[in-house]
């Protein structure tokens, strides 16, 4: 599944709002009128008076024998709900969302009150595996569990507790700034140091300003290039499996954020996984998206995993953040 498909199944969702918001509104209507017979005839009444006379100025603006007054004022057309509050607040009622009227447009953008969720929504219904975890947030980040003491680094004494407040300080600029391009982060240090944790907290917040943010470790990312590479060189593939292969790849493409979690994890699926990857950076920096990549390997030991040509080159427009301490998952114990 690609990034249009998903952007379709949202439109699928306001199409189907807005069909059971008018199958609720009719039922509504017809239970009113049954119930209030004589009002509902008089306001059916008032209705039709009140578009014939628009009917009226209609046929008078079309022969050009309106005046300009009258002229401007043709964009206060009346509708259904103007002629009764008994209409206004049965449509209110029916719809989800009373903002947009479930179109998902406001004020020429995406309604805030109700597009973000209805994203997610979608996103968590289609390719949950790929999205980082809905309860690794900003709200659930505790600063408490970093330790004060101070560890020896490459660079000397860094306390693991200042380290991540320099490093979450960086990555709210990064959120302020996003979708804007700048330098891509990379993550290293050892493991349980709170990088993925951190990772999928910037990219929930991705989620909810409606962009794609999606999490994979270097594992699953072999595993969709080697499916498409190995249907694509197969005979016997039929197009809808290649379809779907090749959907599978440009989503790592088309992510406005990708998180590429565990570098140096890799499995034997592909020849050269980092000449694949370094194509998958490339595509993704001329098209402007942005890629965090976390690694429980220091650059000196990535350069020992990899071909250090390839690496180097793989470190174009990255930021290195080191992260320091203990392992966090054990001390939660």
């Amino acid at each position: 599944m690609n990034k249009a498909e998903l952007l379709n199944k949202v439109k699928n969702v306001y199409s189907e709002r807005q069909l059971i918001a008018s199958l609720k509104r009719d039922q509504l209507i017809a239970h009113y009128r049954d119930n209030n017979p004589q009002e509902a005839k008089k306001l059916e009444s008032q209705a039709e008076s009140r578009w014939e006379d628009l009917n009226n100025i209609l046929e008078l603006a079309a022969k050009n024998a309106l005046p300009s007054v009258a002229k401007n004022n043709l964009t206060e057309t009346p509708t259904a709900t103007d002629f009764n509050e008994v209409y206004k607040e049965i449509s209110n009622s029916t719809n989800f969302c009373n903002l947009c009227n479930d179109t998902a447009i406001y004020n020429g953008g995406k309604c805030p009150k109700c597009f973000s969720a209805t994203w997610v929504q979608v996103l968590r219904e289609n390719i949950d595996p790929l999205l980082p975890q809905a309860e690794h947030n900003f709200d659930n980040f505790d600063l408490n569990i970093f330790s004060e003491d101070s560890v020896n680094t490459a660079v000397g004494k860094v306390k693991p507790r200042k380290q991540i407040e320099g490093i979450l300080d960086l990555s709210k600029q990064f959120l302020e700034d996003f979708p804007k391009y700048s330098d891509n982060l990379f993550f290293t240090g050892r493991a349980g140091t709170g990088k993925t944790y951190l990772a999928e907290c910037i990219a929930n917040e991705v989620l909810a300003e409606n962009y794609l943010a999606l999490v994979l470790d270097m594992l699953k990312i072999e595993e969709i290039i080697n499916n498409l590479r190995t249907k694509q060189r197969s005979f016997s593939t039929k197009a809808e499996q290649l379809s779907k292969a090749q959907n599978d790849y440009n989503l790592l493409l088309e992510a406005d954020l990708l998180v590429i979690d565990d570098l140096g994890l890799q499995t034997d699926l592909l020849t050269n996984p980092l000449a694949e990857l370094i194509a998958i950076l490339r595509e993704r920096n001329i098209n402007k998206k942005v890629t965090i990549i976390t690694s429980n390997y220091d650059i000196k030991d990535l350069k020992k995993v990899f071909d250090e040509r390839l690496f180097s080159r793989l470190m174009q427009n990255f930021k290195m953040l080191p992260f320091v301490g203990e392992d966090l998952r054990l001390k939660r114990r």
